[in-house]
């Protein structure tokens, strides 16, 4: 599943690399990977809140997961 930000900066994505579960952050002008989480279990989807400074993911097991954009897990 794939999210861009409101203001169309950031592309969001959820994913799996082997074993490890992910979410990802990229500045669609320049392409570059801006931020990763990793996230307890496979992600079902990604959004964004209207400023974009919180990213909200949702595993298979129902939790929802916020990330600060600013890298901290957990957001406020």
């Amino acid at each position: 599943h794939l999210a861009y930000s409101s203001c169309g900066r950031f592309l969001a994505g959820v994913g799996r690399e082997e074993d490890q579960h992910q979410v990802r952050v990229w500045e669609v002008r320049s392409g570059a990977l801006l931020r990763e989480f990793q996230m307890p279990g496979y992600g079902l989807a990604v959004a964004f809140s209207p400023s974009a400074n919180i990213l909200a993911s949702a595993g298979h097991e129902g939790q929802i997961l916020l990330w600060d954009m600013s890298g901290r897990r957990g957001a406020d």
